[in-house]
């Protein structure tokens, strides 16, 4: 095979910007889906590994008044494991040094405050820098900090009816289940429940429940239950939400982006194939002539289609080194802004063993199957009919021929 691997290098020598052309068409398509799977991969690990420390909630309920009473008649119900009672509202607010004249100038913010930020149990939330928030002091989100550039320290007027209260950002906090604020969303501050109370005049509204076991219909009928046990005892309950445990919240989203993904980077590999197609109908044109003599020195119809699919995989397997690499840095970048959208940090730069196979594969198979056709359609070529138009080349062809 000396010879006829020296007339493949030779064929993709004399042609360099069209060899050039077709590695990077198939560098782009095998990059682009190495980096969707490998960055795919990625996300889902750190968000399962992010979701089991997160503390899974089965279901929330929403109402008035969550007291100890109401927190006992959840906790009473059989097929309920644990529960959590957490104070969700809001408050408008503006950063000292930044003060308004208008009430509608005023930002509103959502405010969090548990019973005890050292000993959480579902939803946790974690101490990114600072302290937690104890006495008339606040807490700020890690992704509200960032976006509005509010370091510790800082000093935040809370409206308060014709008053204002200033309290003092203490900590940073990192809470996984918060929406980006550079998407619209509100900034959150966290407290605890008695300054909550003393700004905003709420207490525990929301409750977490955890079930001995969850099932998605046992789910259902238990919340349906619970709402009937609390306003039976006076508690009006004003939502619910039912959450399979085992899933990130933000994994369904995750698979429609990589869904969309997907297309695009097997709509890219496609137009290398269209290339590959024509190009090597381009190759076998131009060596008519090197296909008859081969034929007429005895090689076979399968010798003719080998030589050629040579090339394909050469093409294939330098596409590869292009975007191997690639794609591995690709996949560590998306993961890393999407998960960085639910306050996910990618602390690791890996390549992904699954995207890497899946790349190694497309880049052999898609070029072998794409120059198929044409290779044997050149193949089915008789001696007596390529060699009648001359070519100066067929020198070539009979050394590859001998070497067969």
């Amino acid at each position: 095979m000396g010879v006829t691997w020296n007339k493949v290098w030779r064929d993709l020598a004399h042609n360099k910007a069209r060899t050039l052309l077709v590695v990077l068409s198939i560098a782009v398509g095998v990059f682009a889906l190495g980096t969707i799977f490998g960055g795919y991969n990625i996300m889902t690990d750190y968000m399962a590994r992010e979701n089991e420390a997160w503390g899974p909630i089965d279901m929330t309920l929403w109402g008035w008044p969550f007291d100890d009473r109401a927190e006992e008649t959840v906790l009473r119900e059989p097929g309920v494991a644990d529960v959590e009672r957490v104070v969700d509202t809001s408050f408008h607010w503006h950063l000292e040094g930044d003060a308004s004249l208008e009430p509608s100038d005023w930002r509103e913010a959502e405010l969090y405050a548990r019973e005890d930020y050292e000993a959480q149990r579902m939803g946790k939330v974690d101490l990114w820098k600072g302290s937690w928030p104890e006495g008339r002091t606040l807490a700020i989100e890690r992704m509200t900090a960032r976006h509005l550039d509010i370091p510790v320290g800082s000093i935040i007027v809370i409206q308060h009816g014709q008053h204002e209260r200033r309290l003092e950002v203490v900590g940073i906090i990192r809470d996984s289940f918060a929406d980006p604020p550079q998407f619209g969303a509100d900034p959150i501050f966290f407290s605890s429940p008695e300054t909550a109370a003393w700004l905003t005049g709420d207490g525990f509204n929301r409750i977490e429940v955890r079930m001995e076991a969850y099932d998605r219909m046992e789910a259902n009928r238990l919340v349906d239950e619970l709402r009937y046990r609390l306003e039976s005892t006076g508690v009006a309950v004003w939502g619910w939400w039912v959450h399979d445990p085992t899933e990130h919240w933000f994994q369904e989203s995750v698979d429609t982006v990589v869904v969309i993904l997907l297309v695009l980077g097997v709509l890219a590999l496609g137009l290398s194939v269209f290339l590959i197609v024509n190009t090597t109908n381009a190759i076998i044109s131009q060596q008519v002539w090197q296909i008859g003599v081969m034929k007429a020195v005895g090689a076979t119809r399968g010798h003719v289609v080998r030589v050629y699919l040579v090339a394909a995989v050469i093409y294939g397997a330098l596409a590869l080194l292009i975007a191997v690499p690639l794609g591995a840095v690709g996949a560590y970048l998306l993961a890393g802004w999407i998960l960085e959208l639910v306050n996910i940090t990618l602390t690791t730069f890996s390549i992904d063993p699954a995207a890497l196979i899946v790349q190694v594969v497309l880049a052999v198979t898609v070029p072998l199957v794409a120059a198929l056709v044409p290779v044997i359609g050149g193949a089915r070529i008789t001696a007596h009919k390529a060699i009648s138009t001359y070519s100066i080349e067929c020198w070539v062809a009979f050394a590859a021929c001998r070497d067969l």
